[in-house]
């Protein structure tokens, strides 16, 4: 969601990794457990909707707090 920046100038034939940590508030009626996650893309021009090739993720759903 962001610029990569190293704070160097930009090396074309180098390589840099990088991580990006998001969250989301999961909803209500989503049973808690193990859950395997989809990503999709959203093309903002013609409005198609296409399935990324991702790998198999999965995420653990423990807790909502009192929210």
């Amino acid at each position: 969601m962001g610029n990569p920046y190293c704070g160097f100038r930009y090396n074309p034939q180098g390589t840099f990794g990088v991580i990006e940590h998001v969250s989301t508030f999961s909803p209500k009626t989503l049973p808690l457990g193990k859950c395997q996650l989809l990503a999709f893309y959203l093309d903002r021009i013609n409005r198609q909707i296409k399935r990324l090739n991702i790998q198999n993720l999965t995420v653990n759903v423990i807790d909502r707090g009192n929210i």
